[in-house]
């Protein structure tokens, strides 16, 4: 009997290693949201373009910071100074130029963080992109910097590990935390014009994502 209240116990703590805690910072689950927005965004793209944004423009990786004129870095996000780096209005009118429509940034809900960067980042390293956002709360398929910084990125072709996950586990996180981020919009004032976030369907997965590993990550 011992044994099976041993056991159940393992399978519950595992469980809650996949949930944010809204203790720690109710401002994650709006991150996550925010990351399954930009990953509905880069999948649609990705269909009309065959490419993801600013995909075969240089043989080094092309970096992009979106932060907001609002915000204030006390910690930064660390770059290779080899690196070419645009700016999110680039970057936000690249995707308008293929997608033929308005598409909004979303940004990190809070000005000032003092563990962690403040910013989201776009990266292209070849065919592979990474989209990062920090997260206060440690995650199971995230990546720990800090003991208040956990980094997670959207990428299509993830490593065990890294912290890195494919657009079918953000949305499945982003669905799982929605709750966390409805809290987190009564509780807090937003400036709707800087925050609000939107979560447009998608009609199905972008083929080229790499699923190879996703019967490890859901």
């Amino acid at each position: 009997m011992k044994i099976i209240l041993i056991v159940l116990m393992i399978i519950l703590l595992s469980g809650c290693a996949t949930a944010l805690d809204p203790r720690v910072d109710p401002h994650d689950g709006v991150r996550l949201r925010h990351l399954r927005y930009y990953g509905d965004v880069l999948e649609e793209y990705y269909k009309i373009a065959g490419k993801y944004p600013f995909e075969g423009e240089a043989d080094v990786p092309i970096y992009v910071k979106i932060i907001s004129e609002f915000q204030t870095e006390k910690v930064m996000e660390e770059v290779p100074p080899e690196y070419i780096r645009k700016s999110a209005k680039e970057f936000q009118k690249e995707l308008e130029k293929v997608l033929d429509r308005s598409v909004s940034l979303r940004y990190d809900p809070k000005d000032i963080r003092d563990q962690a960067p403040v910013n989201y980042s776009y990266t292209i390293d070849g065919s592979v992109f990474y989209f990062a956002v920090f997260l206060s709360s440690r995650l199971e398929v995230s990546r720990k910097i800090t003991e208040k910084c956990n980094k997670l990125e959207l990428t299509n072709k993830p490593v065990l590990n890294q912290g890195q996950v494919n657009y079918r586990k953000v949305r499945y996180l982003a669905k799982q935390e929605s709750e966390y981020a409805s809290v987190a919009e009564q509780e807090i004032h937003f400036d709707t014009d800087r925050f609000q976030y939107e979560q447009p369907e998608s009609d199905g997965l972008c083929k080229n994502l790499n699923m190879q590993v996703e019967d490890i990550y859901i």
